[in-house]
């Protein structure tokens, strides 16, 4: 239905009859925003296990890890997160510092300066 159609429709509705249209349009607007979250901590969780494994250590699935990542994942895609978690394995600096390759350093300000830097990804970063 347009915008227009949706107009006309509840214009005809009766005070009772709106109350009813407008409460199940607020039940079905939590509902989507309840997948969307279960979706984000979901992929979050997944994006963990990922840095697990091409970090060789092992972050739990910590609520302030899970949040900072879900953000994340609003503004980027999935694969841009894998991809920063690979070229941060093969940094120098982070080599020489590995106590720093964590999520919170990873995923913390820094973040939109290391998804600029994926578009340098060389065979050796994916190195398994």
């Amino acid at each position: 239905m347009k915008a227009e159609q949706i107009e006309k429709y509840i214009e005809k509705l009766s005070k009772k009859e709106k109350r009813i249209f407008f409460n199940k349009l607020i039940k079905w607007n939590q509902e989507q925003l309840g997948e969307e979250k279960s979706r984000l901590i979901k992929d979050a969780k997944l994006i963990i296990d990922f840095a697990n494994k091409q970090w060789g250590k092992r972050f739990k699935h910590l609520d302030g890890y899970i949040k900072l990542i879900a953000g994340k994942l609003k503004d980027y895609s999935f694969e841009e997160l894998q991809a920063v978690i690979i070229k941060q394995k093969n940094d120098n600096w982070f080599r020489k510092n590995p106590k720093y390759l964590n999520p919170q350093t990873i995923f913390g300000s820094k973040f939109h300066n290391y998804v600029q830097n994926i578009n340098t990804l060389n065979e050796e970063d994916f190195e398994f």
